[in-house]
């Protein structure tokens, strides 16, 4: 059962914990995503979820080093605006 917000542009597991574990990248290279953008956003996801940052210094982090992609400005707006907390 899903009971956080799931980042945009993500895989979700669900065996015992809800997991968030990277990017979908098959996915949005369906969806016309050139590897700038992949790279850029897979960056993002890296600092939020496998740096021992929490989230409040990982989007401080991403917002640094990645602010000049559209694709993550829109993960970070989503992450600021989530009101049930977020599947890392």
């Amino acid at each position: 059962m899903i009971t956080q917000d799931v980042p945009p542009f993500s895989r979700v597991v669900t065996e015992r914990e809800t997991k968030c574990y990277g990017l979908n990248k098959i996915g949005l290279e369906r969806r016309g995503f050139d590897s700038t953008r992949l790279e850029a956003i897979e960056r993002a996801f890296r600092l939020l979820l496998r740096s021992k940052l929490n989230t409040t210094q990982a989007l401080e982090q991403i917002r640094a080093q990645l602010n000049g992609s559209a694709d993550v400005r829109i993960l970070v707006e989503f992450i600021e605006s989530a009101q049930r907390g977020l599947h890392k």
